[in-house]
């Protein structure tokens, strides 16, 4: 929100903020030219990022239809998790996938973080054709 300051003065600002879950909250003042080119650049490095990792969804999600191969399956799902965890921080999973279900926003990175640790795991064990629980 914009803010006019008159003078040089010190000024003292409080905000007061409440949430049921974890919150980053990096505080900066900015001209409104910084913060356009700030925003552009930030929009346009992530667009870049989103867009790569979705052709290594999409080339990843080719090649198990392809080969039928368990671990690209498990590998797929890891990706595509990683994919909406990094939406969650970046504030795009609000934003675009499920807006105002607080109960949900507040409890949605843990729950793909851990689903996420358990895609790879099963990727790993596939990959490495490790059985589960073994005994030697």
């Amino acid at each position: 929100f914009p803010l006019t300051l008159y003078n040089q003065l010190p000024k003292v600002f409080y905000i007061r903020v409440q949430t049921q879950g974890s919150m980053q909250l990096p505080l900066t003042l900015w001209s409104p030219n910084a913060f356009f080119r700030k925003v552009n650049l930030e929009q346009s490095a992530l667009g870049l990022y989103y867009g790569i990792m979705l052709a290594l969804f999409l080339y990843n999600l080719f090649i198990f239809l392809l080969v039928k191969e368990k671990a690209y399956l498990f590998y797929v799902l890891y990706i595509l998790f990683w994919i909406i965890s990094q939406m969650i921080v970046n504030g795009y999973a609000v934003q675009y996938l499920w807006g105002d279900l607080l109960w949900w926003v507040n409890r949605s990175f843990s729950f793909t973080s851990s689903i996420m640790g358990l895609w790879i795991i099963l990727f790993s064990m596939s990959f490495f054709n490790v059985a589960p629980f073994a005994h030697p």
